[in-house]
């Protein structure tokens, strides 16, 4: 072989590590180096820690939106449907408010995910989210750095939980809630009681925050819902006594959090319900060794392209409480529920 056949195959040979070399490189640094400029994470991957932080900054935004038209007496309340009990599904400003505030944050910040909210508004513009601190929240400051593809995430949304409530100044039972889901079941979940000025969030796995807890009770005390409190309240004495406490509210959220806190000891709804109103707490629930499940036992499914309705549900914040308040004494019956014979 001449010394110039030699020369040109080192110089092909050369170029070629050279070039192999560099996309190597480039590659590891895509996959491997999240990036400096955004703590949320890449367009691929995304820091779930910070995710919860934002989520806990958007609730507590959209519920300074709900306070403001509390404020304003500006609600514009009017009827958008009714439930197939016959029930008036409401929509005021708050909730409308409080939806453009979050989604339209979570679509700016991360494009990438999507988002589920109850109410559909064409006037949401995503480029006028306000600002806001992205800094972690010092309680979350001990939680690890962990990375997700967006892909694998959806987030559920319930802008302003207990409506109703809220048209009728019961402001206790009023939320914002966000759910973020990983293939079907909820990761994150925040709760944010906006006249309050509280807010209650877990992660999977990782824990919740800080909950009054308050002490068992030797009475079974069931939360319902106060809309339909006539009809399960019979169900729910029939089914573990009639010496049980049935406790009518207001509001999902606001249901759920009383389990996980020890002021109920389970929750039960015994007619349709969507999952923006029950992610949030099914999350807090799951994060502290609680259950939640549908009516007949079944795990619910998050995914976002399911149905959003549930066939009623049962939740208690520890599996040996749930043990005891078994599903399996229900059967559903023409939407209603029966006890099982």
């Amino acid at each position: 072989m001449s010394k110039e056949m030699v020369s040109a195959y080192s110089i092909r040979v050369n170029s070629f590590g050279f070039i192999f070399i560099f996309v190597i490189t480039l590659m590891f640094l895509y996959y491997m180096i999240p990036s400096s400029s955004n703590d949320n994470g890449t367009d691929d991957q995304l820091n779930v820690r910070a995710l919860l932080s934002v989520c806990i900054d958007l609730a507590e935004s959209g519920g300074k939106e709900i306070k403001a038209v509390r404020e304003e007496r500006s609600l514009n309340q009017k009827t958008k449907g009714k439930t197939k009990e016959g029930a008036d599904e409401m929509l005021t400003q708050g909730d409308l408010r409080s939806h453009r505030v979050v989604v339209s944050g979570l679509s700016l910040l991360y494009p990438h995910m999507r988002v589920i909210s109850e109410e559909k508004d064409p006037m949401l513009n995503v480029t006028q989210s306000p600002f806001f601190d992205q800094t972690v929240h010092p309680e979350l400051s001990d939680l690890p750095n962990e990375l997700i593809p967006a892909s694998e995430l959806s987030v559920w949304v319930d802008p302003l939980d207990a409506t109703q409530e809220f048209t009728e100044d019961l402001d206790e039972y009023v939320t914002v809630m966000l759910c973020v889901v990983r293939h079907g079941k909820p990761l994150l979940g925040v709760i944010h009681f906006p006249f309050e000025k509280r807010t209650v969030w877990s992660w999977r796995g990782r824990g919740h925050g800080k909950l009054e807890k308050t002490p068992e009770s030797k009475t079974t005390r069931i939360i319902v819902s106060r809309s339909h409190a006539g009809d399960v309240t019979k169900v729910a004495r029939d089914a573990f006594g009639k010496d049980s406490i049935i406790i009518p509210a207001g509001g999902a959220g606001y249901k759920s959090v009383q389990v996980a806190s020890g002021k109920a000891d389970a929750y039960l709804h015994v007619t349709a319900i969507k999952k923006w109103d029950i992610c949030a707490g099914h999350a807090l629930l799951h994060s502290m060794g609680g259950q939640m499940t549908a009516l007949n036992g079944g795990d619910i499914d998050f995914s976002p392209d399911l149905s959003p309705k549930v066939d009623g549900l049962i939740a208690t914040a520890t599996k040996r409480k749930y043990s005891e308040v078994s599903p399996h004494r229900f059967r559903p019956c023409d939407h209603h529920v029966a006890l099982c014979v």
